[in-house]
């Protein structure tokens, strides 16, 4: 009887050392190697650095023209995994040029930090051009101050959506030196008028443990509303619309969608 149960006990005591030996190397496996991921927006004006307010840029027709203001909103950030997988790192992001005002902060650009990224082989990233639908249902009153979305004046009350896109300068049509024309542009969604989609850039780089890696993104501003001599908003007939006039809002936010936006060679 002593035997039997010393057997027993011997028993209970080796699976329960397997189960806690097993217990604790899943418990090893469940930790991830985690990483960071730093997205890079550098501006750019055909080859030239985008600079505000100081530069001045040679326009289509012998116009020149100069820059103070321009900010596009990403939203749906998604990184895309080697295997095809995408990971979701960020909600919504306000991409604003407005600050960047010498060579040497164009040549910095701006970054943007996104933490907790498994380490890993990743060849891409997807993003959606403009304010996702479910967060332009909602209103600046919604969000904490701070967020990307909590600025009123990047919200039309009166449409009930938020400005995909700003751009803002002013133009010498005539090339005498004067920049009297001013440009406003900005474009933001109407009820019968759907601007929001995805685009994806091929990329190959590595998410390693505790390090940050950098993607590096070009927008070149010149592709947006210049993209040919064929193609381009013409200063001289318009100078401001405010998502009113298809042919000027469809150029600047398909331009926007479909080229401007690369990754950086």
């Amino acid at each position: 009887m002593k035997n039997k149960s010393f057997l027993l006990t011997f028993v209970l005591l080796l699976s329960l050392t397997f189960f806690s030996a097993d217990c604790g190397g899943r418990e090893d496996d469940d930790i991830d190697e985690l990483g960071q991921v730093d997205l890079n927006f550098s501006g750019v004006f055909g080859a030239d650095p985008l600079v505000m307010l100081a530069e001045e840029y040679p326009y289509e027709a012998g116009m020149q023209v100069r820059f103070q203001l321009f900010q596009f909103y990403i939203s749906e950030i998604n990184l895309i995994a080697k295997d095809g997988n995408k990971l979701n790192i960020g909600e919504v992001a306000l991409v604003n040029f407005e600050n960047i005002q010498s060579s040497e902060a164009a040549s910095k650009g701006l970054d943007f930090a996104f933490s907790n990224i498994p380490a890993g082989e990743y060849k891409g990233i997807e993003m959606g051009v403009g304010v996702a639908s479910d967060l332009n249902q909602k209103a600046p009153s919604d969000y904490a101050v701070g967020h990307p979305l909590a600025f009123q004046g990047n919200y039309w009350s009166g449409l009930s959506s938020y400005i995909f896109t700003k751009i803002e300068g002013n133009a010498d049509l005539n090339g005498d030196g004067e920049f009297t024309e001013k440009l406003t542009f900005h474009i933001g969604e109407k009820e019968d008028v759907p601007l929001y989609e995805m685009i994806s850039l091929d990329y190959d780089f590595t998410v390693s443990k505790d390090q940050a890696t950098t993607v590096p993104l070009q927008v070149d501003l010149k592709q947006v509303i210049s993209p040919s001599a064929s193609s381009f908003l013409d200063f001289r007939v318009v100078s401001q619309d405010h998502t009113n006039q298809a042919s000027v809002y469809s150029l600047i936010i398909d331009n926007l969608k479909k080229g401007a936006i690369s990754v950086k060679q």
